[in-house]
């Protein structure tokens, strides 16, 4: 719902704007968009739906939704390299996209990291399995944190925006 609202007070602006901020801002603010991203692969492929004490249906959604996010993703790391490899500065749609899928992948983040902790760290038969859960609890914490500071460094791109 957040992502809804955002698009529809800032797309009568950024889908005819010119970003008014410097190339390299705007490619600082990329290359955290991508760090992000990438820290979000690396972190969800630890997190073990099996281990979750939870129906197999609920699984299998689960596990449906975080393959569609890694999928968009992807898609996103793409587009980041295009237009880092391009003369081309991104168009304010494309910052709306990037920051529009950095606010899914925290929002995925944090879900998961309270998801593992309700239903895998709880339940967790020894001190070891227990230490893993906590340990993967956190690097889902973290990774949801950086994605919110990458968040942080597009939205006043995206509001500098002028019309042209």
């Amino acid at each position: 719902m957040r992502i809804l609202a955002l698009s529809m007070l800032l797309f009568p602006v950024v889908s005819s704007a010119q970003v008014t901020q410097g190339k390299q801002t705007i490619t600082d603010a990329l290359k955290n968009a991508d760090c992000a991203f990438r820290r979000f692969e690396e972190v969800t492929t630890r997190v073990d739906f099996d281990r979750w004490r939870v129906e197999e249906s609920m699984r299998a959604e689960r596990l449906e939704r975080l393959q569609l996010e890694l999928s968009n993703v992807r898609d996103a790391r793409k587009m980041i390299s295009r237009i880092e490899s391009s003369r081309e500065p991104a168009s304010g749609v494309e910052l709306l996209y990037f920051y529009s899928s950095l606010v899914t992948v925290e929002t995925e983040l944090t879900d998961l990291s309270t998801s593992t902790s309700d239903f895998q760290l709880a339940y967790s038969p020894d001190t070891v399995t227990a230490a893993e859960a906590h340990d993967l609890v956190l690097d889902l914490a973290r990774a949801s944190a950086t994605a919110t500071t990458s968040e942080n460094r597009l939205l006043p791109i995206l509001t500098s925006s002028r019309r042209v």
